[in-house]
């Protein structure tokens, strides 16, 4: 049954029913994921309390378009310049049935950005009209696309089927920084900016593809970014779009992105999501601490909902496939516990309505968050505190909820992560 967008206590409409907690598939319909490996993460994530998963129906990152990586059972997700295969987007329009049918969530991803330089907008206006006539019924969340700014210079570096991955993946990366420094230097010397010109044509041809999604389809538009810039800020049209975006990268220094963009982007009510924080397991680092640290760095500070994932997941990695990535494998991932308290911090979440209260106090000592609290007009309370040690005291609380255990108590521990509740 189609649901109502719930709204902020500011009146702000959502894109989504419910605060989602969002998993990453990006390889969710290749051949990569046998049907029988997608049920069972499906029921898991389900289970746990994720309320949706963000997939691409497309071509996925960073692999080109003739990979075999990029093919589901019925094949490549287009042809040519976008010309659609039928029996591709069947295929995922039923595996996307199946998410549905377990009463989670779809945002929906049309590809990725340097993908609309392969076959133009022209074509990719092409392959959204198919996605959406394919499964608009579904009520999906859409999103543009990935990345939208991502390989300005190069964008078929990987031919039609070279991965990120392969030989020649870290030689690609030294030529385009060598091919950027010129850029960058006459963008200081000459009268306009090379670089910026080339941002400033993909997001035009982007905002042509905008434009015509929301001519198409009544559901809400999503854009990923770079993570360089916010959602908004990448397109020419950012009334089109249902919410504030951004991607704050998987490096250490990215922490107190996770915060400010949240407090930022969620200014005067307007929905924000974070739809690519730290992924668990990439580069071999950001485990389960990091990601409970993630979600309540965000939703503390304003976050209307949280994206997760796991590397050997969002790749449905073997330990081989985008191993310049992390190691981690599909199974690997399937077995963190981290799913699981996610999951049991967001049921506390919904339980109390606390995506839809505003910020009532941000405090910190330089980029570090010292504490954040949300507040519901009726003097409910939650603050979250990611380290008790780091004062003598906090406010009073009428119970604490432990991030790392999943659980509730009456008392603040000696360290570590901690959400006080009161009123």
């Amino acid at each position: 049954m189609p649901r109502t967008p719930e709204a902020t206590a500011e009146g702000k409409a959502q894109p989504f029913a419910r605060a989602p907690l969002l998993d990453t598939w990006w390889y969710g319909l290749t051949s990569r994921v046998p049907d029988a490996a997608f049920d069972a993460l499906a029921e898991q994530r389900h289970r746990e309390g994720f309320t949706g998963v963000q997939l691409v129906v497309g071509l996925p990152p960073e692999v080109g378009p003739e990979s075999v990586h990029a093919r589901s059972p019925e094949g490549l997700p287009w042809s040519g310049k976008a010309v659609p295969n039928a029996r591709y987007l069947r295929h995922a329009r039923q595996r996307i049935e199946r998410l549905r049918r377990l009463g989670l969530d779809v945002v929906v991803y049309g590809g990725w950005g340097h993908h609309i330089d392969l076959v133009g907008v022209a074509g990719m206006r092409r392959w959204w009209r198919a996605v959406i006539e394919a499964l608009d019924d579904l009520e999906p969340v859409w999103c543009l696309t990935g990345e939208l700014h991502l390989w300005l210079l190069r964008p078929q570096r990987l031919g039609r089927t070279g991965t990120t991955g392969s030989l020649g993946g870290a030689m690609d990366r030294l030529r385009d920084r060598a091919a950027e420094l010129p850029l960058r230097v006459a963008g200081r010397l000459l009268p306009g900016d090379p670089w910026q010109a080339r941002a400033r044509a993909r997001s035009d041809a982007w905002t042509a593809v905008l434009e015509e999604l929301a001519r198409s389809t009544k559901r809400p538009l999503l854009v990923h970014p770079t993570a360089d810039r916010r959602g908004r800020a990448s397109v020419g049209r950012p009334d089109l779009l249902a919410a504030e975006t951004v991607h704050t990268s998987h490096a250490r220094q990215a922490a107190p992105r996770i915060w400010r963009e949240a407090q930022a982007g969620s200014a005067g009510g307007r929905a924000f999501y974070n739809l690519e924080p730290w992924y668990e397991g990439i580069l071999d680092d950001f485990r389960t601490a990091d990601q409970l640290h993630a979600y309540w760095a965000s939703m503390s500070c304003g976050a209307s909902g949280h994206a997760y994932g796991a590397h050997g997941i969002w790749n449905a990695g073997d330990g081989r496939f985008l191993a310049h990535w992390g190691t981690q494998s599909w199974d690997e991932a399937r077995a963190l516990p981290t799913g699981a308290l996610l999951g049991e911090s967001h049921r506390l979440v919904q339980a109390l309505g606390a995506a839809a209260w505003p910020v009532a106090r941000v405090e910190a000592r330089g980029d570090e968050l010292v504490s954040a609290t949300r507040a519901a007009p009726d003097g409910r309370r939650l603050t979250f505190v990611p380290a008790v040690e780091a004062a003598a005291s906090w406010p009073p609380a009428d119970e604490v909820f432990l991030p790392l255990e999943g659980r509730r108590t009456a008392a603040l521990p000696a360290s570590g992560p901690a959400v006080l509740l009161a009123g």
